[in-house]
């Protein structure tokens, strides 16, 4: 059973989680996880272990601080609606070597992080030593260097990611290709 995991950790519109997590589910039935404002957690990236894909929208830092837990319109992002990603997903990695303790060790295969600067430094480092280790590590991130889209332009890309994808692209092409064709 495929699986994907959804969760808007922002404060405007929540449809574009909504949007990517429909179109596996009515598409190509996938089992979907939808966790929006006050029910996203840092858990919820955590136990993305247990699916195939996790799309996280919302706000981001360059340290790897994503946003989450807050209400439809809250105005700012206070320190206890912030966490360390890449941390609390695989705390203990080892910096020499192969290996890590990350969680996402199970069946979690592709990430995208639909928030601003996951893939600048340090953040990017960050995400990607969480994908060392066992055979069962994620195959890669999908994100932003710099700022995101915003809302209404997330919706085109998601749409232009799932229309890439049924084409039979390979996952990070249509990323990469979906945010090209909308401007970002």
């Amino acid at each position: 059973m495929k699986e994907v995991r959804g969760v808007y950790g922002g404060n405007f519109s929540d449809s574009d989680v909504h949007d990517f997590c429909d179109y596996l589910y009515n598409n190509h039935g996938y089992f979907k996880y939808v966790y929006v404002y006050q029910s996203s957690s840092p858990d919820a990236l955590k136990y993305a272990t247990l699916d195939d894909i996790l799309y996280w929208s919302g706000h981001g830092w360059s340290t790897g601080h994503l946003s989450y837990g807050l209400t439809e319109g809250q105005k700012e992002v206070e320190e206890s609606n912030k966490f360390y990603g890449p941390e609390y997903v695989g705390i203990n990695w080892v910096t020499q070597g192969k290996t890590t303790n990350s969680y996402w060790n199970s069946d979690l295969e592709w990430v995208i992080f639909a928030a601003c600067d996951q893939m600048k430094e340090p953040a990017r480092t960050k995400w990607a030593k969480t994908m060392l280790g066992t055979q069962h590590q994620v195959h890669g991130i999908c994100g932003y260097e710099g700022t995101g889209p915003g809302d209404i332009v997330d919706n085109a890309i998601v749409e232009k990611f799932m229309a890439y994808l049924n084409a039979g692209y390979s996952f990070c092409f249509c990323w990469e290709m979906a945010n090209e064709t909308n401007g970002k």
